[in-house]
């Protein structure tokens, strides 16, 4: 850029001072440049519009157990509607619980999934549309966190090894602390001192102050013995052992699972009737597991349970209520209830099996 010197004059026209650069600007016909409009805000604004209509055919589920397969969750909440996408995100803290998130083909499907709330593998579970934000007046949402859970648990040795010495440490803790929502003292499992106590105990509080307040406690004198207390943290072991308890679990459930959920119940026919018989019969209605025909004293009770691999056997099979069977016999055909329900004419799933 090109520069002049101007000279500084005073009022009697001598020049004062030296000389100073004058910078002299030349006209361009170049525009400034402007910044373009950040993307990432029209992005985020197109995104937000979206997020409505997903989440409302998503749900988020809390408090699913560690070891929960996708097929479980799935099996669940497929009686709300058609499940598109089961997602549990990786844990690396590996809490005990989890979150998932379950996809519906329908709004109202997820809709209806909210009323849900029961457990999945003895674990209870909290169910919200994906996105929405806790109702601090809704109990379900109020519950307390794993990670908040995980704080309130501690470990307690040094009190002693026989019950009384438990039964005293928990006083203690309940005046000294507060209210204690579990106390466990865990037995021996080797074969030379199997039921023995171990000699620590898994104590949790029903609030995370509650738990600080016993750490507090650590190398405090009970009955003549020091005290160690400190913040539960669980062994290899102790995941092992629950893992192992989780699959069994999963196994009875399935297992329970497939004598019961495609069953029916039928009565009507001659007492003489063979299994064979039975399955001629309702064999056109799709592929049978199991036929039980209970008995009483030694003698045919007269009613079969009939178990199925598909819901749509067990619909083709209620078809054949009221039809005539061998010797112009009708048949009573009926769905077998769940275990615990109440079954018609006083007959249940187990019965004679």
């Amino acid at each position: 850029m090109p520069k002049n010197t101007a000279k500084l004059q005073g009022d009697d026209g001598q020049v004062k001072g030296k000389k100073r650069p004058i910078e002299v600007l030349q006209e361009t016909s170049e525009k400034p440049e402007t910044k373009p409009a950040k993307a990432s805000k029209v992005k985020k604004k197109v995104l937000k519009e979206d997020a409505p209509e997903e989440s409302a055919s998503k749900i988020y589920i809390s408090g699913v157990p560690r070891d929960c397969p996708e097929s479980s969750i799935r099996e669940k909440f497929a009686k709300y509607g058609t499940v598109v996408e089961v997602q549990i995100p990786p844990d690396r803290r590996r809490n005990k619980k989890r979150i998932a998130f379950v996809g519906f083909a329908e709004s109202s499907a997820a809709k209806a999934a909210l009323a849900e709330d029961g457990d999945l593998l003895d674990s209870k579970i909290t169910v919200r549309l994906a996105g929405a934000k806790p109702d601090p007046s809704n109990p379900k949402d109020s519950e307390v966190p794993s990670s908040k859970a995980k704080a309130a648990k501690l470990f307690i040795t040094g009190f002693g090894t026989d019950a009384d010495a438990a039964d005293a440490l928990k006083q203690h803790l309940s005046k000294k602390c507060g209210e204690v929502a579990s106390f466990t003292v865990p037995s021996s499992r080797s074969a030379k001192s199997k039921g023995a106590a171990r000699g620590f105990a898994i104590v949790e509080f029903t609030e995370i102050k509650t738990a600080k307040s016993a750490l507090k406690l650590n190398g405090t004198s009970l009955g003549g013995n020091k005290l160690v207390v400190k913040k539960y943290e669980k062994s290899r072991a102790d995941e092992k052992q629950m893992q192992k308890q989780a699959a069994t679990k999963q196994q009875q459930l399935e297992k329970e699972k497939a004598k019961r959920e495609f069953r029916v119940v039928v009565k009507g026919f001659p007492k003489s009737t063979t299994r064979a018989e039975l399955e001629e019969h309702f064999g056109s209605c799709g592929e049978i597991r199991t036929i039980a025909l209970p008995q009483k004293d030694g003698n045919p009770r007269g009613i079969a349970f009939v178990s199925f691999s598909s819901e749509a056997a067990v619909q083709a099979a209620l078809k054949l209520n009221a039809k005539e069977f061998q010797e112009k016999r009708t048949l009573e055909v009926w769905r077998a209830l769940e275990k615990g329900e109440k079954e018609k004419q006083g007959t249940t799933p187990n019965d004679g099996e």
